[in-house]
């Protein structure tokens, strides 16, 4: 009968965990993306996110190389149902289409996102190292190297 209940128990928890809710408060942390952010190595290359409304951040990639500037992404963070997506569409990729990762884990100022169905990358991290500092983390398969980001917030 232990065994069963324990049984059980393991499978409630994994179920609860696959299908994780999110909270407001942890949309609202992400906010802080709000504002211009420059990549640290690159500094001609940004994001810029603007708040549309309490459930939907917008952004943009792009980079300016003399007096030209070219979009390289859109961004989108959303928040309904209990669930936190970022939707990337990502210029010259995916045959023009967007691609949705969904919060997996929020906790200490980073924020996880993952689609394991995409080549690449299949998740994407921010982590706030403070107000002004952010780390951008795409993450690929066990065989190549994340790629990171930091970036500064310049507004």
């Amino acid at each position: 009968m232990k065994k069963i209940l324990l049984l059980l128990f393991i499978s409630f928890a994994l179920s609860t965990a696959a299908t994780a809710q999110h909270s407001r408060q942890d949309f609202q942390q992400l906010m802080q993306l709000e504002g211009t952010w420059s990549i640290a190595d690159e500094p001609a290359t940004f994001e810029i996110w603007c708040k549309v409304n309490d459930t939907l951040l917008e952004g943009k990639g792009f980079s300016v190389n003399g007096g030209d500037t070219t979009v390289n992404e859109t961004l989108q963070l959303s928040f309904a149902e209990g669930e936190i997506n970022y939707t990337a569409h990502v210029m010259q990729q995916n045959d023009g289409k967007p691609i949705s990762f969904k919060l997996a884990h929020a906790a200490n100022s980073l924020f996880t996102f993952e689609n394991p169905e995409h080549d690449f990358p299949k998740g994407i991290t921010y982590r706030f190292l403070t107000s002004t500092k952010l780390q951008i983390t795409l993450v690929a398969q066990r065989e190549r190297a994340p790629i990171i980001f930091e970036m500064n917030k310049i507004k």
